[in-house]
């Protein structure tokens, strides 16, 4: 019933697909393939409906199990872990900062997202459990990985294995495992972690260097001597 109602959805969807997924590419290519069209079908602003895709998507980078923050730590010498905590609260922050702008914007300007029309409003509450139960294995897969994490149960490698797990179970219970399935999972699970290890390679290749010809002296010494006010 609320103009932008379904942008906000998108966003809050975006959340839990970065706490699923920590990468932008793939959630903004997700939420580009199943939430835009449906903006663009109900008129809402094209600008409006790809900012929300792409400012979505981008809440992979804070959202843990973000891979930038895993990089960060790796290259920083941080508890990833601390890390991942330390980002919950502006991810949180910045969620509510896209749903109130998006907010703002429709109720002053209704034509930029349009309420649902009575017809939409009925489908959608006569498919509400198809879609709630869409919803709870990846909530719990979500919920596996993180809580696992900040329970101290696992680390943040035992926990990604336990969300490679979880997602095996839900798979083998759907009935829509194969060796097929199995093997291209593999493999892109493969060509990721390469991607990550070379990105680690080159940012220690550049960190050293950097560090070797002084830059963090330099980069400490000149804030530190600015002449202004700790604020």
């Amino acid at each position: 019933r609320l103009p932008g109602g379904v942008a906000v959805q998108t966003v809050v969807v975006a959340f839990f697909l970065a706490a699923l997924s920590g990468i932008i590419g793939g959630e903004i290519v997700l939420l580009g393939i199943l939430a835009l069209p449906q903006m663009l079908r109900l008129g809402y602003d094209k600008h409006l409906s790809i900012g929300v895709v792409c400012a979505g998507g981008a809440l992979g980078t804070m959202m843990p199990p973000s891979i930038v923050l895993i990089i960060y730590g790796l290259i920083a010498s941080q508890s990833i872990a601390d890390l991942f905590t330390a980002a919950i609260t502006p991810a949180v922050i910045l969620m509510a900062s896209y749903i109130g702008y998006v907010l703002v914007r429709c109720l002053k300007n209704p034509a930029m997202g349009p309420p649902m029309t009575d017809a939409d409003r009925e489908e959608g509450f006569a498919n509400r459990w198809q879609a709630l139960r869409a919803i709870i294995v990846p909530a719990l897969i979500a919920g596996l990985v993180l809580g696992s994490i900040y329970g101290g149960v696992a680390s943040v490698t035992e926990a990604a294995a336990m969300g490679v797990f979880g997602v095996l179970l839900a798979v083998v219970a759907r009935g829509e495992f194969s060796v097929k399935t199995l093997h291209q999972s593999l493999g892109q699970t493969l060509t990721t972690c390469g991607m990550i290890i070379w990105i680690g390679i080159g940012a220690a290749a550049l960190v050293g260097v950097y560090n070797l010809m002084g830059g963090n002296r330099f980069i400490s010494g000149m804030i530190m001597g600015l002449d202004v006010a700790p604020i």
